[in-house]
């Protein structure tokens, strides 16, 4: 259900102007039709993409491209220079990365 949950709070947020812009992190290539009904419904509201890494949203990229709307893809580099040092201690707890991360 969370890309259902997603669609409906893109077009709530939409319907009832709750929010200036709305970032969506999804590669899903589903959530095109909630995007297209928020720019109907508010065609103000600003809508970025953000594309998780290898997202296939081929659509998606192309959707955004022919309604003038920004996307961006993550680089795994991005993510590599944004971890918490590895171990991080919060009131003397000690918390170590999963090994796969590395």
């Amino acid at each position: 259900m969370t890309d259902v949950n997603i669609a409906v709070n893109i077009v709530k947020a939409a319907a009832l102007k709750t929010y200036e812009a709305i970032y969506l992190l999804s590669g899903d290539n589903d959530l095109i039709p909630s995007l297209k009904t928020a720019l109907e419904i508010s065609p103000d509201i600003k809508i970025r993409v953000v594309l998780p890494i290898n997202a296939k949203a081929k659509s998606l990229m192309s959707f955004c491209s022919d309604h003038s709307l920004r996307y961006i893809r993550i680089k795994e580099s991005l993510l590599s220079s944004s971890q918490f040092p590895d171990p991080v201690f919060i009131k003397d707890l000690r918390y170590d990365k999963p090994e796969h991360w590395n």
